[in-house]
């Protein structure tokens, strides 16, 4: 392709990414800003979608409030946008905003039925002080984590293995990982195993 091209969103949002895996959140933060600079359309999917990026890179750096600014943008563009709607609930519920982030919760789990984000408001009930309301909600995302293992095994068994290790069962928890591993040989994979296997009491197979 000629020189003379101008980047498009995408491809200049994808150096963004690399920059941000890079440590270089200044230099992400240009180039996102710069990709912004070249859409011309007004469909709102490709800048919510940016937004989108632009936020979980921030949140990488622990800067949820600045992250929040961002997702409560793409979720303005687009509401039914709901990876962007519920990072907007996590920021919030990390900023000790519990009446929205349960609202927003509420929202998307009404949106996907999504058993994670059952378990994001659990954790909001939690340290609102619901603790009735959270326990009711673990057992519903318990419940909804095991359809769809029984569906999609494959697909869920790395977040169905991070949830049973938040509600003290490890061994459900250390079994998923394992299965999880048998698909997905990445770092992450292998670091949840040693985590399992350890919450588990299977110490040598975690040092392993």
């Amino acid at each position: 392709r000629s020189t003379d091209v101008a980047p498009s969103l995408y491809e200049l949002a994808h150096r963004a990414d690399l920059r941000v895996m890079q440590g270089d959140l200044a230099g992400a933060t240009f180039l996102y800003r710069a990709a912004q600079t070249q859409y011309r359309d007004v469909n709102p999917v490709p800048l919510a979608w940016l937004h989108l990026q632009q936020g979980i890179a921030l949140l990488r750096f622990g800067k949820v409030a600045e992250a929040r600014e961002f997702f409560a943008v793409a979720h303005a563009r687009l509401p039914q946008y709901y990876l962007a709607t519920e990072h907007l609930a996590e920021c919030e519920a990390a900023l000790g905003h519990h009446d929205r982030a349960r609202e927003i919760y509420r929202d998307v789990i009404a949106q996907t039925g999504n058993a994670e984000f059952v378990a994001a408001l659990s954790g909001v009930e939690r340290s609102a002080g619901n603790t009735a309301e959270a326990d009711r909600l673990v057992r519903e995302a318990e419940a909804g984590y095991e359809a769809l293992l029984a569906k999609y095994p494959s697909a869920y068994a790395q977040h169905a293995s991070e949830f049973f290790i938040e509600i003290g069962k490890p061994e459900r928890a250390y079994a998923l990982a394992q299965e999880n591993l048998t698909v997905r040989q990445d770092v992450g994979s292998w670091i949840l195993l040693a985590t399992t296997a350890d919450t588990a009491g299977q110490t040598a197979a975690a040092c392993a």
